[in-house]
């Protein structure tokens, strides 16, 4: 819209500087040059004629020149160059034509996993340098036949007709990954890719169809697995297609600030003294009521919106605590919970310190959860990240202790301040010897690491005085208090429960 007016207004100055120029000065100069009466009345008339002509022409060649510029804007994608949707569509209508029945017909969607961080990461401007390098890569690796388009922001769409078995073009795709992942080593990016992969005749006869088939097939890699590539499965379309409803919801309750916040107060056990609260994000659907963030969670961590959902919860704790005034006193520590893909991307820890540091007063109460297996990918890139976020005065507990296999090298290597004993072992510690050896041994590890530790699912004042013979610290649970409205939890605070 903004091109088509920018030619239109070019035309029209161009226009009116030429009618201009012509009337102020073509009268002067034939009167000038001409003093017989009869003759400068023909030659005025054959003026006027000419002006009609030289401005047809000039109008024709402007409008004819921006005709051309807007049919080559309508059908490549002005960044890269590569085919827009709407031309990918029809070119894709003549490879389902020109298909000969030994022949697939291969529709391939990549998409950058993320993109969005990389945005913020390095501006719009780098981005797009690395979108259009991406461009020329996939010219590069494919020959001129094949049909390359890009589906704005991050998104590229890749067909071929051809002739090979299936395991010939499944080595085909691979070989498309590392073009991506060498591509992206190049830059000094780390960014991976997804893949949707549909092929024709067997899942569409029709280009739209296939079309579908391949964002079908995306949309549920991206909800497995990202990094990886899904072949359609019409099975799973239907699944998918709910997924992305709940999306749609999730990403709309969002934006409208429908999720709230409740808060888990956390005790000290030997005399049952608040000492923090752990913040979990709660949402209640309009059409299904409450749903689990075990369902929410990944959903908004396969779709890129993980770190939107940070955001609000570090506002939202902010709102709620410094509205009653809890923040510091009496609350001194409040835990927020993040997802595993926010911890492996420094992009995306760098955006949410930032959010933290926007908001006055709160980085020194606040302590960032992750899960153990968020961190068991890699240790020393994991202690990179706390030890960068420690420097700027945040705190970190690993929740869930005790279900991975490198617990003992965590608390070796990692510069954490907390562990919460997951709630499995506090469960059946009561009836089971190893259970419980295994919540004495964390107990005592932790000590002598001089890591504080919390319990996690206290259910009964069983659990509660064994954890204290055991000389665990602290400790939260349905026994202790339930998770609380910030309401609930101010008038809790006031009783001096």
């Amino acid at each position: 819209m903004k091109i088509s007016l920018f030619s239109a207004l070019k035309i029209a100055i161009t226009y009116a500087v030429f009618a201009g120029a012509w009337i102020l000065f073509s009268d002067v100069a034939l009167q000038a040059a001409v003093h017989d009466i009869a003759l400068l009345s023909q030659l005025q008339t054959f003026k006027g004629w000419f002006f009609v002509l030289v401005t047809s022409v000039l109008l024709f060649a402007m409008v004819s020149r921006s005709v051309q510029t807007s049919e080559l804007l309508n059908q490549f994608d002005p960044l890269t160059g590569l085919l827009n949707h709407h031309m990918f569509s029809a070119q894709l209508e003549r490879k389902v034509a020109m298909r000969k029945p030994e022949q697939t017909l291969v529709v391939i969607y990549l998409d950058i996993d993320h993109f969005s961080h990389l945005n913020r990461a390095l501006g719009f401007n780098e981005a797009n340098q690395i979108l259009m390098g991406l461009s020329r890569a996939l010219k590069d690796h494919y020959s001129a036949h094949v049909l390359l388009g890009r589906f704005p922001p991050d998104q590229f769409a890749i067909a071929f007709l051809s002739d090979k078995s299936m395991g010939e073009i499944e080595a085909g795709i691979k070989g498309l990954r590392q073009m991506f992942d060498q591509y992206m080593y190049e830059q000094q990016v780390e960014v991976t890719c997804t893949l949707g992969v549909a092929m024709g005749p067997s899942d569409s006869r029709q280009a739209k169809g296939l079309m579908a088939a391949a964002s079908d097939a995306l949309g549920h890699a991206k909800t497995r697995e990202r990094n990886s590539v899904q072949f359609f499965n019409k099975q799973l379309s239907e699944l998918e297609n709910q997924r992305q409803k709940l999306l749609g919801d999730l990403r709309q309750d969002l934006a409208a600030n429908r999720l709230n916040m409740v808060y888990q107060p956390q005790y000290r056990l030997a005399d049952q003294t608040l000492v923090g609260v752990e913040a979990l994000i709660r949402w209640e659907h309009a059409e299904h009521g409450f749903i689990s963030p075990d369902v929410f969670i990944p959903l908004a961590e396969d779709n890129s919106i993980a770190n939107e959902i940070s955001r609000f919860v570090v506002h939202q704790v902010y709102q709620d605590l410094q509205q009653y005034r809890l923040l510091g006193n009496p609350i001194e520590r409040v835990s927020i919970n993040i997802s595993a893909v926010e911890f492996n991307s420094r992009m995306m820890l760098d955006a949410l310190l930032m959010e933290i540091e926007s908001l006055p007063n709160l980085k020194q109460w606040l302590q960032i959860e992750i899960t153990e297996t968020a961190t068991l990918n890699n240790l020393e890139k994991s202690a990179a990240n706390i030890k960068a976020l420690k420097a700027e005065g945040l705190r970190f507990s690993v929740d869930d202790f005790g279900t991975g296999y490198t617990s003992l090298a965590m608390l070796k290597d990692l510069p954490i301040d907390e562990v919460k004993i997951d709630r499995s072992f506090i469960k059946a510690m009561v009836h089971e010897t190893k259970a419980k050896a295994i919540v004495e041994a964390i107990v005592g590890m932790t000590h002598g690491f001089g890591i504080s530790i919390v319990a996690e699912g206290i259910e009964n004042k069983e659990q509660l005085d064994l954890l204290k013979v055991m000389g665990c610290s602290e400790g939260q649970g349905y026994f202790l208090a339930k998770p609380l409205n910030v309401k609930q939890l101010a008038a809790t605070v006031r009783s001096g429960l």
